[in-house]
Parts: C-alpha cells; sequence; structure tokens
C-alpha cells in the first residue's frame, strides 16, 4: 500500500510541473509584446502527457494492489491449511495414545496367562515327583515282602507279579501311560508262567484280557505331538497380517498386499485361555499398500498365537482335551481372523492344526485292576493253605 501511495504522489507532483510551465508560457513580464500581438495559445502535449503519466502510474498501483490482495488470499488459505492439518495431527496423537492404552493393558493380560502356564507347569512337575516318590514306596513295600516271604519259589515270583501289576496301574491311571502299563503286566504274567503253579490261573486269565485292551487301545504318541505343536509355535513369525507387514528379526516390515479399511483393537480379555479378541474388517486389493498395524500390536498378536499353542503342548502333557481343544481352535480362529490366507505358511499351519484337532489325547482307558485282585485273593489262598499244612 506505501508503493501506491508513493506513486500517487508522483503522479500528482507532475500534473504541477506541467500547470506551472503553461503559466511561465503566458508570463506578465512582456506587457508591451502582448499588446502587440495576441497571445499564443498554450501547446497541450505537456498535459498529455502528465495525464498518461498519471494513468501509468494509476494502473501499476492498480496492478500492485490486485497482487497485494492475491497473495492475502494465499497466504490466508495456507494458514487455514495449516490449522486444518494441526488439528488432524492432534486426533492422531490422541488415537495413537489410546491405542498405546489399550496395549498397555492387554500386555497385562498376557502376563497373567503367562503366570497361570508357569503355575500349571510347576504343579504339573510336583505330581511328577510325587509319583516318583510313590514308586520308589512301592519298591522299599516290594523288598519287605521279598523279606517277609524268604525268597521261596512261587511266592517270590507271585509278589514280583503283584508289583508289576500295581505299578501297571498306576502308570495307566495317574500318567495314562499305556506302554509302560503293558510292558508290566507282560512282565507279570511272564513272572507267574515261570512258577508253573495252576493256582494262578485265574489271575493270568485276567491279565491276558487286559494286554488284549491295551494293545487294542489307540496310543497318543505325545512326544510326536508336543513336537508338532512346538514346531508350529516357532513358524508363527513367517505368518503376514492382514494390513500389516510380517516382522523380521530385526524388527522391520516386509512386502505386503492386503489393506484394512477399519480395525479396533478392543480389551477383550475372557475366561483362561480365550484372550484378547480383535475386530477387523477387511477390504483386499491387488496393489501393496503401507502396514496399519504398528508393531508393537503386531507383536501381541504373534505373542498371544505362541500362547495358545503353548497352552495346547500342555495340555497334551496333562491329558486335558478340554484345553488342547479350545486352544487348538482359537489358534484357528485367530489365523483364519488376522493372517493372509493366501500364504502358503498359513495354509499349511492351518492343515496342521486341523489334524491335530482329530487325535484324541485322551481315549478312555480299559481297567486292569481285576488281574491284581485275583492274584491277590489266590495270594491268600495259597499263604492260608500252606499255614494250614
Amino acid at each position: 500500500m506505501s508503493d501506491t501511495n508513493e506513486k500517487e504522489a508522483a503522479l500528482e507532483t507532475a500534473a504541477e510541473n506541467s500547470m506551472d510551465e503553461s503559466v511561465e508560457t503566458a508570463s506578465p513580464d512582456a506587457p508591451e509584446q502582448q499588446q502587440e500581438k495576441p497571445a499564443a495559445p498554450s501547446s497541450p502535449i505537456p498535459l498529455v502527457l502528465s495525464l498518461i503519466a498519471i494513468l501509468g502510474l494509476a494502473g501499476g498501483g492498480f496492478w500492485a494492489w490486485k497482487t497485494h490482495q492475491g497473495l492475502q488470499q494465499q497466504l490466508d488459505r495456507a494458514i487455514a491449511q495449516a490449522s486444518e492439518q494441526q488439528g488432524r495431527i492432534t486426533a492422531q496423537e490422541q488415537s495413537l495414545q489410546a491405542e498405546s492404552d489399550a496395549l498397555g493393558k492387554l500386555k497385562g493380560g498376557f502376563d497373567g496367562q503367562q503366570a497361570a502356564f508357569d503355575e500349571q507347569k510347576r504343579r504339573f512337575e510336583e505330581e511328577r515327583n510325587r509319583l516318583k516318590q510313590r514308586e520308589a514306596q512301592i519298591k522299599t513295600e516290594l523288598e519287605g515282602v521279598h523279606r517277609r516271604i524268604g525268597r521261596s519259589s512261587s511266592q517270590w515270583m507271585a509278589a514280583e507279579a503283584e508289583y508289576l501289576i500295581r505299578v501297571a496301574n498306576h502308570r495307566l491311571r495317574l500318567e495314562r501311560d499305556i506302554t509302560t502299563a503293558l510292558t508290566a503286566l507282560q512282565g507279570a504274567d511272564g513272572r507267574l508262567a515261570a512258577t508253573n503253579d495252576p493256582i494262578w490261573t485265574d489271575a493270568r486269565e485276567a491279565l491276558a484280557s487286559e494286554m488284549a485292551a491295551l494293545r487294542t487301545l489307540a496310543k497318543v504318541d505325545i512326544i510326536g505331538l508336543t513336537a508338532n505343536i512346538a514346531s508350529l509355535a516357532k513358524r508363527v513369525d513367517k505368518l503376514r497380517l492382514v494390513g500389516a507387514q510380517p516382522l523380521t528379526p530385526g524388527g522391520k516390515a516386509l512386502a505386503e498386499g492386503v489393506k484394512i479399511e477399519g480395525i479396533s483393537l478392543e480389551d477383550i480379555l475372557q475366561q483362561g485361555w480365550e484372550g484378547f479378541r480383535s475386530l477387523v474388517v477387511i477390504r483386499k486389493h491387488d496393489e501393496p499398500v503401507t502396514a496399519m498395524l504398528p508393531p508393537e500390536q503386531r507383536y501381541f498378536v504373534y505373542q498371544n498365537l505362541r500362547l495358545q499353542l503353548e497352552a495346547a503342548r500342555l495340555a497334551v502333557l496333562r491329558a486335558d482335551p478340554d484345553l488342547y481343544t479350545s486352544s487348538l481352535k482359537t489358534t484357528d480362529e485367530w489365523i483364519k481372523e488376522f493372517i493372509i490366507l493366501e500364504d502358503a505358511e498359513a495354509q499349511a499351519m492351518l492343515d496342521e492344526i486341523a489334524n491335530l484337532s482329530k487325535t484324541n489325547i485322551r481315549p478312555e482307558l480299559p481297567d486292569i485292576s481285576n488281574s491284581l485282585r485275583l492274584l491277590r485273593d489266590s495270594m491268600e489262598t495259597a499263604a492260608t493253605g500252606g499255614a494250614a499244612q
């Protein structure tokens, strides 16, 4: 605006100068000459030039004013856009803070689940130690039996058979160890057969029936099942999340081809092994897009899958079919909900989980206590008959 005022002042000065020149041409210094000759008309050229100069300066001022107005409008729009951008940044910061708080709560839930796993593992170890102590006690009792019967031929072999049958019952009932139970019954039958005494006939017939039942019973490959589940847990990191890139060992993301239209992680801690759930709406595209899940959320998804597989492995060791089935089912649901199913690795894991789900880790066990009862009855009969003689 100051430039425009200066130009207008210059125009006024030029106009005044032009008027002064016109007055000087008609100065009264030569009155006689004016009386002798009529005054010549003043020239219009200076006035025209002054008008042209005034118009030029006015046009330049108008152009400068218009330019200033355009720059002012651009500045106003830039300020408005900056304010809008600042509002969006503030909203994003608030959203990120809310997600961070939710993740903190989820981590607390995971820590609680891990503590429950550790407690169950401790109880399992305590139960195993109690079984070892019980076996040692049975061995001590057997040695006492040896001393009482004086290692006589038939009675001694029958006492060994009784011990083996008791071991078979304990291994089958407490640890569901079918292989060891069958081996123990076979050893007991061998001891009774070595006596060549018909008094053990009823007990041996019961042993034959019980051994047949154990042979036809479907055996659970505990070691094989736990190894397969542990392998699945190690392969979790190879899965690709929908709307996010998988994590490499260094924590960086790889390429991906799925976009999430909207995602909302909620703090849903359900009973026991259910953990948390995230509600996701997915839209697939052919073009790769940027990952929408931050690394912290991807870590907790992978970690929760591993926890569920660890729960399934522990269920195999404890022969807990309910926990085993629910853990595998939850793992299957999460893979279908969070993982890109077009990947070969995801399909392979789903197939393996389906096969594992078909395995009955706790088949119904037969009763093998009848042979022990009959053997004890025969031993009492033999002892009574020997005392009477």
